[in-house]
């Protein structure tokens, strides 16, 4: 049983690799046998299709994206530590993954938004005490007037663009690797400090 499962992680995480390499329109299931040391039967035989395996990591993938957030949004602390907490976690989780937001982009605007609507993730997110949290502060005059949803990918939009744009930055820049992470942080503190001034409106 253990040789099976290891065998099925093992085509599943190749798979992940071509598919944010080439996207799902560019790899073939022979690539990932090809590349995985197995056959097209064997692959086929755990996840039936390409299109199951995308599809299972594509949930996987946006359950690692937003999951973290969820369960930390569920929390009762005040919102704005939770928005500083989001900050903070976000950059922490990109510096590891830092090719995940474009492939979820692209695929997601590739191949439709099937997989993310039969997640359960937006209806958790809409429930989350974080959604309540904003309505009242909104409703009680102590932040701008925005969505749960807005101020999410408010953070997540000054975010993820100087990690999907890195070697831009870096060439532009002139930064080696040292820098390139020095003006990360500089970058966080910046966007930690701008939104929630922004958000709290001075408070």
């Amino acid at each position: 049983m253990e040789t099976v499962l290891s065998t099925e992680e093992h085509i599943k995480t190749v798979a992940q690799k071509l598919f944010m390499e080439k996207g799902f329109a560019g790899t073939t299931i022979r690539d990932i046998a090809t590349e995985a040391e197995t056959n097209v039967a064997l692959v086929n035989y755990y996840f039936r299709s390409k299109d199951k395996l995308f599809e299972q990591i594509m949930k996987e993938s946006l359950h690692k994206f937003f999951g973290i957030l969820l369960e930390f949004f569920n929390k009762d602390i005040p919102l704005k530590e939770k928005i500083e907490w989001q900050i903070e976690e976000e950059f922490k989780f990109l510096e590891n993954n830092s090719d995940l937001p474009l492939f979820i982009t692209n695929e997601l605007k590739m191949n439709s938004l099937t997989v993310f609507n039969k997640s359960t993730l937006i209806e958790s997110f809409n429930t989350s005490l974080f959604s309540k949290q904003v309505e009242i502060a909104v409703a009680n005059g102590d932040i701008e007037p925005i969505t749960a949803s807005e101020l999410v990918f408010f953070v997540l939009s000054n975010i993820h663009y100087v990690f999907i744009s890195k070697e831009l930055i870096k060439s532009i820049s002139n930064y080696d690797e040292d820098a390139y992470k020095s003006y990360i942080q500089r970058h966080k503190e910046r966007v930690k400090s701008y939104i929630l001034n922004y958000i709290f409106m001075g408070k």
